[in-house]
């Protein structure tokens, strides 16, 4: 039984242990990738708030070079306005001096008259919208992905007075420095993502390389819940956000990605202190069972015991009450059982002596008449039978008088098998049969 029960405590508290462990790992997950869920967002806010911040510093840069008196002569006297090299010359001048990507000059006479640094032959459509716009008075901010690489651009128009002279456009690449300066910020890898490229990230190259092939995954660059997934060498928990700037949605997406790691690290510190303590409560619970089933496998062997030699006949033996409630109400009642056969017992020994002894003195009577009557037939044949058969007939008729009082004063009738059945086991009288078969054969 013991073996059983260790067995069966073993698996109980294994399944226990697991379930704890397991619903555990859950749990701490669960509220691990929500705190980080949280964090990215609070990332993505922060992202917004620097890319804003520096679009802004931008502006004012930009509307002070718009400002210049020097800008405003080159964009009202026509000679120089309309002489390309030098506007060319003066938009890479200061270029420089911000430290852009590209600076476009328009004027109200021509789109472009002036421009430095910008990657291709024609401007895109929304470089184009932006200066237009500028020239017409109206200022922007924008971001705007050019052969994969991604630029923010910010457009001012150059005015005198209430007059709008021409405009500046001055963009700035958000490369991998920026990607990096903005992650050491928000704390999490900051990567920009621009169609199915990557324009920028603070990973490291071979990560970067990885993070290539997995843009191409729609499921991985869709905008969705924070997920657990591998880049490169590391783990982190991933999240796509469009990107946007001043409130207004771009093009291009913004992944974020925070280490997992640590948390990593972490549930397995919480899974191996579970399992230690786990295997200490194991232990604990495992010899607390066993010395709990040895008490009542203790208990119950005593009862079998007793109520085996129950069965057996003896009704004296009683069980120790010891051990469980419930043992101990078993071995009560297996106690009162034997304690109420050994009365009844008792109680039907008693009817059959009585009887028996009712019995035995009515036979008494009767053989003591029978007796009586044989003593009147001896004196009647005292003259007629020799000596030694009267001795023999007194000695007869005493030894049957003997017998039947013994049988009288029995205290215990038992039973066994004669010649003609069943009779009563009773002590005789010695000598009386040697007697009887001498006479007869005499």
């Amino acid at each position: 039984m013991q073996a059983h029960v260790a067995v069966g405590v073993s698996l109980l508290i294994a399944l226990s242990l697991g379930s704890a462990v397991a619903v555990t790992s859950r749990v701490v997950t669960r509220r691990a990738l929500e705190g980080a869920a949280w964090d990215l967002s609070a990332a993505r806010r922060a992202f917004d708030r620097l890319v804003d911040a520096q679009a802004r510093e931008a502006s004012v840069q930009a509307r002070f070079i718009a400002q210049l008196p020097v800008f405003r002569a080159h964009l009202i006297d026509p000679q120089l306005a309309s002489d390309a090299a030098t506007m060319d010359a003066m938009a890479t001048d200061y270029r420089t001096q911000l430290d852009a990507a590209f600076l476009i000059v328009g004027s109200r006479r021509s789109v472009v008259t002036g421009r430095a640094g910008w990657p291709t032959r024609s401007l895109s459509s929304l470089v184009q919208s932006a200066l237009a716009g500028a020239v017409a008075g109206t200022a922007s901010r924008r971001l705007t992905a050019v052969d994969g690489d991604l630029y923010l651009i910010v457009a001012e128009p150059a005015r005198f007075a209430d007059e709008v002279l021409g405009a500046i456009v001055v963009g700035y690449t958000l490369d991998d420095r920026v990607a990096r300066e903005l992650a050491a910020i928000t704390r999490c890898e900051v990567n920009l993502i621009t169609g199915q490229a990557v324009a920028a990230t603070s990973l490291a190259p071979t990560a970067r390389r990885q993070l290539d092939a997995l843009v191409r995954d729609a499921a991985f660059t869709a905008t969705s819940a924070p997920a657990v997934r591998d880049v490169g060498t590391g783990t982190y928990v991933a999240a796509t956000y469009p990107l946007s700037i001043a409130g207004d949605t771009v093009e291009g997406r913004l992944v974020l990605l925070q280490d997992w790691q640590p948390t990593r690290q972490s549930l397995r510190e919480v899974r191996l202190q579970m399992a230690l303590g786990g295997i200490a409560i194991f232990g604990l619970s495992l010899a607390a069972a066993l010395v709990f089933s040895g008490r009542v496998t203790e208990a119950l062997a005593d009862i079998s015991r007793a109520a085996s030699e129950t069965a057996a006949g003896d009704w004296t033996k009683l069980v120790p009450e010891r051990g469980s409630a419930e043992v101990r109400s078993l071995a009560c009642a297996v106690n009162a059982m034997a304690t109420n056969l050994n009365r009844h017992h008792s109680e039907v020994e008693a009817q059959r002596l009585r009887v028996f002894r009712a019995t035995m003195t009515t036979v008494h009577d009767l053989v003591n008449n029978f007796l009586a009557n044989m003593q009147l037939i001896r004196l009647e044949a005292e003259d007629r039978l020799p000596q030694e058969t009267l001795d023999l007939f007194d000695q007869l008729i005493q030894d049957n008088a003997a017998e039947l009082r013994l049988l009288g004063e029995l205290q215990v009738v038992r039973e066994k098998e004669m010649a003609v059945g069943t009779g009563i086991e009773y002590p005789t009288v010695s000598g009386l049969k040697s007697q009887v078969r001498w006479a007869a054969e005499a």
